[in-house]
């Protein structure tokens, strides 16, 4: 689907309590649909079909309806993900005959939720999925929920759903990679440190003008 085709939104009710995401698209072109059916009766009047037989022009008329009514009955204007702390996730999608369709998913029951690609013969797909715990093995996983199936929303959408479900769902879990990613840094940089307090060993040609030089910079 075209990017143009759709509109993303995020709503931030409590960054640590409850998100919302939400994409959605216009409403049925029904401008399209009459133009093809009044064009279609003009080519049936033109061709002289109901000289032939009426009946077959009331049943192909018939059978554009029935098209258009599947059509709408299972068109998607609509899906929004909605994550509570300690709660969960509900998916729901709306259709363009006013039904909808929600599922909610357990935290209990949720593994992680992660950003998968799949590979079609022309390009790479991002989409967006929710790892079910299996209840008898729970380090096994059960299911693999997609999300945003309908519209497959580009990778940056992706992204920052993926960061506000994880800091919503797995705040705990997200502190502890923040403070191991902190404590690499920070070895990274004493390790640094030392090693430039090693090479730089005094000389008889001024040394301590070119540690204080090279330690500013660092």
């Amino acid at each position: 689907m075209n990017e143009k085709d759709y509109k993303c939104d995020v709503i931030v009710y409590d960054k640590d309590m409850c998100q919302e995401f939400v994409i959605w698209k216009s409403g049925f072109h029904w401008k399209k649909w009459t133009q093809k059916t009044v064009l279609f009766n003009i080519f049936g009047f033109g061709m002289k079909l109901h000289e032939l037989n009426i009946n077959i022009l009331y049943c192909v008329l018939a059978a554009i309806v029935m098209c258009l009514a599947v059509r709408l009955h299972f068109r998607v204007i609509q899906e929004q993900l909605l994550v509570i702390t300690s709660l969960g996730v509900q998916v729901t999608t709306y259709f363009a005959l006013g039904r909808q369709c929600q599922q909610f998913y357990d935290l209990s029951s949720i593994q992680d939720v992660v950003i998968n690609e799949a590979i079609t013969m022309h390009k790479v797909i991002f989409y967006l999925a929710i790892l079910l715990k299996d209840h008898k093995e729970p380090h096994k996983l059960s299911h693999l929920i997609p999300l945003f199936t309908a519209f497959h929303p580009r990778l940056p959408f992706l992204q920052a759903v993926y960061r506000g479900t994880q800091s919503v769902l797995f705040p705990q879990e997200n502190e502890n990679k923040h403070i191991e990613a902190s404590s690499r840094i920070c070895n990274k940089k004493y390790t640094m440190t030392a090693q430039t307090h090693i090479n730089l060993k005094p000389s008889s040609n001024g040394p301590m003008t070119r540690s204080r030089k090279i330690m500013n910079n660092f």
